[in-house]
């Protein structure tokens, strides 16, 4: 077991898969990141509210936010699509241009996202006017999803000279100095001006998504591998040695693979080779 710091990426290769449990709060958030899967994990400390971001790059995630308290804001994005929770059950799948959403329990809010500006720094979209406006009109495209319903979002498409000007603010290198982060607010506004029609229309034009049911079937067996999730209790988890815990914890998983193969072929684990 590895302690994962903020903004580490994490990889899974074929036929395997990694639990991770996100410690330091109040919550108990559970994620399971399944084969070919690639995600960032990271978080930043406001005034009065903590913020989790899960970017999931490629592949399929598992998350299951137990206790999720006023002052922490969870938010899964994707490539095309950006995901707010509070305790609740829920997985999202990237293939290709778009992203689906399903809600096993409580409630998720999703809308469309353009990774070019959402993708900046968050210091240089703190100080952006043209990624502030994009943001709040997309958010009046967000789609509130119950218990057993699913979606699938597209990507938002932009023209070539709001990703140019997105690259350029991209290379500025300003996360660390809030003076470059201005500049480069500044620049990627100045050099959008004049595109500003074309990005709006983008952002109007997206199309708000349309919840589906989950089959009754594909419920059940996503809820009964939910249940296989194993949290670690808070106390072992909060101590820089937890590698014991999480020992504990991988055996437990495996006896569980075990069982679950055991169920699918009919047959002792110990007679299957």
């Amino acid at each position: 077991g590895s302690i994962i710091q903020s903004g580490q990426l994490i990889k899974t290769g074929p036929n395997s898969f990694c639990d991770l449990q996100v410690r330091g709060g109040d919550s108990s958030a559970m994620i399971r990141l399944k084969a070919n899967t690639e995600l960032i994990l990271s978080g930043r400390q406001f005034k009065e509210e903590k913020k989790i971001l899960a970017e999931l790059k490629k592949g399929n995630g598992m998350f299951d936010l137990d206790k999720i308290t006023s002052a922490e804001n969870f938010e899964t994005a994707s490539p095309t699509a950006v995901a707010s929770v509070r305790g609740t059950k829920y997985e999202v799948s990237v293939k290709g241009d778009s992203t689906s959403i399903e809600v096993l329990e409580g409630k998720v809010s999703s809308r469309p996202r353009i990774p070019a500006l959402e993708d900046l720094p968050p210091e240089i979209q703190e100080r952006s006017r043209v990624v502030h406006e994009s943001v709040e009109n997309l958010k009046k495209k967000e789609v509130i999803l119950e218990p057993g319903k699913k979606v699938e979002i597209q990507a938002v498409k932009v023209s070539p000279e709001v990703e140019e000007a997105a690259r350029k603010a991209m290379e500025a290198e300003a996360s660390s100095d809030p003076v470059k982060a201005e500049e480069a607010a500044k620049a990627l506004d100045d050099s959008i001006a004049q595109k500003e029609d074309t990005l709006k229309k983008a952002v109007e034009e997206a199309p708000a998504a349309a919840p589906e049911d989950i089959p009754e079937p594909e419920m059940k067996q996503k809820l009964d591998e939910y249940n296989e999730l194993i949290r670690i209790e808070k106390e072992k988890i909060q101590g820089d040695d937890v590698s014991k815990a999480v020992s504990e914890r991988n055996n437990q998983n495996q006896a569980k693979l075990m069982q679950r193969i055991e169920k699918v072929f009919n047959k002792p684990s110990e007679t299957l080779v």
